[in-house]
């Protein structure tokens, strides 16, 4: 038997998790040519058709499935390696792939990456912008940040800090059509959010627990950076993080709606695999979040002390760990 290429059976693996040969061409970043050429090269090397190609969808023979398991345990292999390679003593190096919505990324990332990068010349950072958790595990990324709820599997979760939101609208807007006092009049209003916890819902931090008001959803989007711009065109009233209304709100462009309103905070975790909380180059990027946040003390973003204990119900699939056991 030949020797089998990594690089086919990274093709495999990610046609078999996404469903389709083309979205595992996509998310290598190869032409569908190319991804299909390595997978019959994978197909040659082990001597049988992994893929049925017969079916109208997308379809694993017996051998595909028998193959699949092992074929994710080498390529997990080979990422441990790497990582130990990185965690040896010397300068943090390599390359790291970090996720992150846009809005986390440009206001908590980018600034800080300059400073991260002449500290670790030798570290190489991946920067890839969209706010989806499902393709954090079915992608090669070492680690994440995520805003709100999470729903992923076999990924260590700790929470980095909170954000404070606020309700914000442009003058305009509340001069056509009125300033809501009460939050059931929110029904009466277009509503823009970035939050997934139900279609025109608006989730408020009660004293006997939360309390869930109806909104007339007109718009939502998977990130909060675009509602400013929209909320201060007049299309609406938007739930956004305070930090990003600042500057519109120091302008005049827009206002807070609601300003007594006791919202629910926005929780900001970090996504990595199990083991990998000592890989250097993790620890130097959440490192440098963690530090920048401390170094905002008129942020409304609470960040998360390293020894502080963090209560977090237990999310399926996920293991959430405090910053204490995040470091053990």
């Amino acid at each position: 038997m030949n020797d089998i290429d990594l690089g086919d059976v990274r093709v495999f693996e990610r046609a078999a998790t996404l469903g389709a040969l083309a979205a595992a061409a996509r998310a290598l970043h190869v032409g569908r040519s190319t991804a299909t050429r390595q997978l019959s090269r994978l197909e040659e090397t082990v001597g049988c058709r992994l893929i049925d190609r017969d079916a109208r969808n997308f379809v694993l023979t017996a051998e595909g499935r028998a193959f699949l398991p092992h074929a994710k345990q080498l390529l997990e292999s080979v990422g441990d390696a790497i990582a130990a390679v990185a965690t040896a003593e010397g300068p943090v190096r390599g390359r790291i792939h970090v996720v992150a919505p846009t809005s986390f990324a440009m206001h908590r990332l980018v600034p800080l990456l300059p400073s991260l990068l002449v500290a670790h010349p030798q570290l190489q950072v991946a920067l890839d912008l969209h706010a989806m958790p499902a393709r954090l595990i079915a992608e090669e990324i070492d680690l994440a940040f995520r805003t709100g709820p999470i729903d992923a599997h076999s990924l260590v979760a700790r929470k980095i800090g909170e954000e404070s939101l606020v309700l914000v609208a442009s003058p305009a807007y509340l001069d056509r059509h009125g300033r809501p006092t009460e939050p059931g009049q929110l029904a009466e209003h277009a509503f823009l959010d970035a939050r997934s916890e139900g279609e025109g819902e608006l989730r408020l931090s009660g004293a006997g627990g939360p309390v869930r008001v109806r909104c007339k959803s007109t718009l939502r989007s998977t990130d909060p950076l675009p509602l400013v711009e929209l909320a201060e065109g007049g299309c609406g009233i938007a739930r956004i993080p305070r930090d990003l209304a600042e500057d519109s709100l120091a302008a005049g462009r827009l206002e807070i709606v609601l300003p007594d309103l006791p919202h629910e905070p926005l929780v900001m975790f970090a996504l990595y695999r199990p083991g990998r909380n000592d890989d250097p180059r993790v620890r130097a990027v959440l490192d440098a979040v963690l530090d920048a946040q401390k170094r905002r003390p008129s942020s409304p973003v609470r960040a998360v002390e390293p020894l502080e204990p963090i209560p977090s119900a237990p999310v399926s699939g996920i293991r959430c760990l405090t910053p204490m056991q995040a470091a053990r």
